[in-house]
């Protein structure tokens, strides 16, 4: 059986309500999306209140962007390695070119 957890009633929270005024009254006050760079009304944003707080879905991504970072660096090392192992065996053929030239 799964219990049922309470609803908070935002109709009496009275710091809600303000703050829900605040935001629809203050058309003058703008935000930029830091994703895309859009501005918009701080009155359009959605606001909302729940009993259990929201998944944290911004730090969700600086984790993936985190691990992305990681991975790029990581490719980064072994592309210089090859870039070193290729930069050694040119310089062995080029000796080895140079043996057989010189061998005749």
């Amino acid at each position: 059986m799964r219990v049922k957890e309470p609803r908070v009633d935002m109709s009496s929270d009275g710091w809600a309500k303000e703050l829900v005024s605040f935001f629809k009254t203050a058309r003058h006050l703008w935000g930029r999306c830091p994703g895309c760079g859009t501005p918009f009304r701080l009155s359009d944003a959605a606001i909302s209140a729940s009993a259990e707080p929201p998944r944290d879905w911004l730090r969700r991504l600086e984790r993936k962007k985190n691990r992305l970072d990681e991975f790029e660096a990581e490719i980064a090392g072994r592309e210089a390695e090859i870039d070193e192992r290729e930069d050694g065996l040119h310089t062995l053929q080029q000796e080895l070119e140079y043996r057989e030239r010189n061998m005749g």
